[in-house]
């Protein structure tokens, strides 16, 4: 069987570009084929560490009334996280763009890995565990499920005819708006998009559990990274002029926040695993700086804001608060 790893990558810095080499240098170590697809352009370097790369211009991002919106919240307050950019239907590009292209190479079966994702020596039995998995079950689909509705695009496989025959891949925006399920879903995220397409299918589906994920497939992307921004200035419903400060835990490890207001240190917090807080901020205008180190990585994160009368409607784009 002709197998395949398949990745993306859109490279904004000199940062992004080392997490990808580095992820590169990770996926190399199984010794299969690399595809890497991306709607930026790449170092020579970059493209002589994959077998192909494919460059595709069109980079339309979603309408912020099509993205998907995220929400924590807790008995005291909600908090409704707007992402930034729309890159669903890039994201839909890259694994079309992909899966086709393998196909008319021979390829059978493929791998899909982030671009951002590290996978240690441990780490790479995952793929011969996951191929296991498929030949020895007849199945064509192999995903990590997350009741009760999401499969894990960070890391999925499978066999590349069934992928291309069971998802309807829309690749443009007209087909975001005309096509179900992508139309008949405000906001949809991908892993849920994935699992309503393959609803008949399940027989075809392995799915792996959280506990599996866990011991399997310890990657630097689900160890390390941000699920969200650490920080975010959210506008307040009940009171347009007090905006809030909101904070957030990383998803697998404590966290350090140190939080400046004009430039003095105001208050110094340690959260645990996707936990978040709510600072209210005393005045406007004020400088706001909140340093957050994860504490098993050392990764340390900054963001600034400057708040003053005429942002607040802006910090609408990004998150709001409203007390319950």
């Amino acid at each position: 069987m002709k197998e395949i790893i398949l990745t993306s990558a859109y490279i904004k810095s000199a940062e992004d570009a080392e997490m990808l080499e580095k992820a590169l240098q990770a996926m190399q170590a199984t010794g299969k084929d690399i595809l890497l697809t991306s709607h930026a352009t790449v170092s020579e370097k970059i493209m002589k560490m994959v077998k192909y790369f494919i460059y595709d211009s069109v980079n339309e991002l979603l309408p912020s009334e099509r993205a998907p919106k995220l929400w924590f919240g807790n008995p005291s307050g909600l908090v409704y996280l707007y992402p930034t950019v729309g890159h669903g239907l890039v994201c839909m590009r890259n694994v079309y763009n992909g899966l086709k292209f393998a196909k008319s190479l021979g390829y059978e079966m493929f791998y899909i890995v982030d671009g951002d994702t590290l996978f240690s020596k441990e780490d790479l039995d995952i793929f011969d565990s996951c191929k296991h998995d498929l030949l020895s079950s007849g199945k064509k689909a192999w995903f990590f499920y997350e009741p009760p509705d999401f499969y894990d695009l960070r890391f999925f496989a499978g066999d590349i005819d069934f992928f291309l025959n069971s998802i309807t891949f829309a690749i443009t925006l007209e087909d975001w708006y005309k096509t179900p399920p992508y139309s008949s879903i405000q906001g949809p995220v991908l892993e849920i998009l994935f699992y309503i397409m393959l609803e008949h299918h399940r027989d075809s589906v392995f799915s792996v559990t959280d506990s599996k994920l866990v011991s399997r497939c310890k990657t630097s992307k689900i160890n390390e990274s941000w699920m969200f921004e650490p920080a975010y200035v959210a506008y307040n419903i009940n009171d347009a002029n007090s905006p809030i400060l909101f904070i957030l835990g990383n998803s697998t490890s404590e966290t350090e926040f140190k939080v400046y207001l004009d430039g003095e240190l105001h208050l110094t917090v340690n959260y645990g695993p996707n936990v978040f807080g709510f600072i209210p901020i005393p005045k406007i205008p004020s400088k706001i700086k909140v340093e957050s180190t994860n504490l098993v990585s050392k990764k340390l994160s900054v963001h600034e804001f400057d708040v003053t009368k005429d942002s607040l409607e802006v910090y609408k784009n990004y998150a709001t608060f409203q007390n319950q």
